[in-house]
């Protein structure tokens, strides 16, 4: 069977739906209330009354009421409460059929002609491409976690069987979802936004699993349960996290700053839960290494030996945000005394203009972790004592070094090349010399012979740079002050600042931060739209780590 052909039916099915709605937010959630009224229970005869039914003017108000007694039968009150297929502004041609009647139309037949299996395969396509079109967006709401991330981080963590594992922001639910595959493990989750948890819940209900998940929406019942493994992606560096969290008494004793963002917030709770010999997993912005306000937090989880290996990742791995990020590995009751840093920030493949984690990179980074592999320019074990001299400072960069190759130029080629560039240089010097004559300014004059007596003669001769600008004409006077004053390309130290910074694994806003200047500056920067001192180029070579050299090719 040509999986291609089914998948690119239901994504066409369900593109159409959104662009043929007002519902162009959460349209999924709508195509999958559709899945879950056919696949619940396996309640063919059911939905061929809605087939049956489908061109009747009425049918989103059956389908309404169909989805009411679902939640009554199933006891879940929450389960698509959201959506009302009665709400749906249709846009369609004269004599064209709604989308609605379509989508019921295709649903049956492609659930009649295809295995349940293959459904479910299609579904997961539409949601992963609906995430790669900016759908599905890194909000307070509901965020996409590629498959590969979702992987590598369960694979670490969860080692043994008969063990409780809990992803406390599901979500779209790839976490969890590799987390049911493992064998005999039990699993749980919260799903606070609703969208989140109705998509979760349909591909629950598509996946052939032999024990399935609980999933829970701010319900105390779950609240004092602890788990072995906690694995995670939470939204990245929230000002407004206070009114999302409810306040532990950890936040005090790991120094967690009332100024900081809720990266380290979520962290703190997750340990809450944790029980003891547990371990976390958890997807982080790399501000969290080395932010000033948040050094407390960091020396509490040292002194406490909780940090147990920090994973540096490529960048542009998800679809709604280009930042690289690391993941964080908490242990509890650890044995040994040293924190694993590892860089995989080199290892991915593209594909579509987004990275990704190869299973070649997935297996490297696993095997490393759980051997606890030193390898040069790729991981290593680090003392308490040497964090401690960098002042609680975990920047990857700082203990692991990259391998820089050297390139060898044999003397012949160095040879050619700088005659080469001679020769360019006096063919620009002739262009620059013809463009200032065509400004009527004489600047290059012929240099005669003069004796060394007759010195004052020469001075006289050669015009100085104050002297050219005077010839130039009022209008012309402020181009040729920049092109005196201008040194170098600003663009292109821009772009070289850039491509750095994010090997370096720094967003705009904490270089800005470690620079002391405001973000907007950075970007003006980076986006060559201003000079710079040299003062202020050599701060960056500072805390880039590179010479200046690198910025300035």
């Amino acid at each position: 069977m040509d999986r291609n052909k089914i998948y690119d039916q239901f994504w066409k099915l369900c593109s159409d739906f959104k662009n043929k709605t007002n519902m162009n937010t959460n349209y999924m959630e709508y195509m999958s209330a559709l899945l879950y009224l056919r696949y619940y229970k396996n309640n063919e005869k059911n939905f061929e009354m809605i087939y049956k039914d489908r061109d009747n003017y009425y049918i989103n108000i059956a389908i309404d009421k169909n989805i009411e007694k679902l939640r009554d039968e199933i006891g879940d009150k929450k389960l698509f409460s959201d959506i009302q297929f009665k709400n749906i502004v249709f846009y369609r041609n004269l004599g064209e059929k709604n989308i609605l009647t379509i989508a019921i139309d295709q649903i049956y037949e492609l659930c009649k002609e295809y295995d349940k299996k293959y459904v479910a395969e299609a579904y997961e396509f539409a949601i992963k491409q609906s995430a790669m079109q900016g759908d599905v967006r890194r909000t307070e709401k509901i965020f996409y976690t590629p498959k590969e991330i979702a992987n590598t981080m369960v694979d670490m963590i969860v080692e043994k069987e008969n063990v409780k594992i809990y992803d406390p922001m599901c979500s779209s639910g790839n976490i969890l979802i590799k987390a049911m595959e493992k064998n005999k493990v039990e699993t749980f989750g919260e799903e606070d936004n609703i969208e989140g948890y109705n998509i979760l819940k349909t591909r629950i209900l598509l996946k052939k699993m032999e024990s399935q998940p609980k999933i829970y929406q701010n319900e105390d019942k779950i609240r004092n349960i602890k788990f072995d493994c906690i694995v995670s992606n939470p939204p990245f560096s929230q000002k407004n996290w206070k009114e999302n969290i409810e306040y532990t008494p950890l936040f005090k004793e790991y120094g967690l700053s009332e100024n900081a963002v809720g990266d380290y917030a979520y962290v703190i709770k997750m340990i809450e839960r944790l029980g003891d010999n547990g371990k976390i997993a958890v997807i982080l912005p790399h501000g969290v290494l080395f932010r000033e306000n948040e050094k407390k937090v960091r020396e509490t989880l040292i002194e406490k030996n909780e940090i147990d290996a920090i994973i540096g990742l490529p960048e542009n791995l998800f679809y709604d945000t280009r930042i690289p990020v690391i993941i964080l590995i908490i242990a509890k009751n650890r044995k040994k005394d040293t924190i694993l840093f590892i860089d995989a920030s080199n290892d991915y493949k593209t594909e579509k203009g987004t990275n990704i984690l190869t299973e070649e990179n997935q297996k490297k980074i696993i095997d490393t972790y759980h051997n606890s592999k030193n390898i040069e320019g790729y991981s290593r074990n680090v003392s308490k004592n040497e964090i401690k001299m960098n002042e609680y400072n975990l920047s990857i960069r700082k203990y692991i070094r990259k391998k820089r190759e050297k390139t060898k130029i044999e003397e012949e080629n160095l040879i050619k090349k700088l005659k080469n560039l001679s020769n360019e240089q006096e063919i620009l010097e002739q262009n620059i010399k013809d463009i200032l004559e065509v400004l009527n300014v004489k600047i290059f004059q012929e240099k005669s012979k003069v004796k060394k007596k007759d010195v004052k003669a020469k001075e006289e001769q050669d015009m100085s740079k104050e002297d050219i600008l005077m010839a130039l004409s009022e209008k012309d006077k402020s181009k040729k002050e920049n092109i005196v004053k201008y040194k170098f390309d600003s663009r292109k130290i821009g772009q070289n600042i850039k491509k750095i910074r994010w090997e370096r694994g720094y967003t705009q806003e904490e270089l800005a931060e470690r620079l002391d200047v405001s973000s907007r500056y950075m970007s003006i920067i980076e986006r060559g739209l201003a000079g710079m001192r040299l003062e202020s180029l050599l701060k960056i070579c500072n805390e880039l780590q590179v010479k200046i050299e690198e910025l300035l090719k």
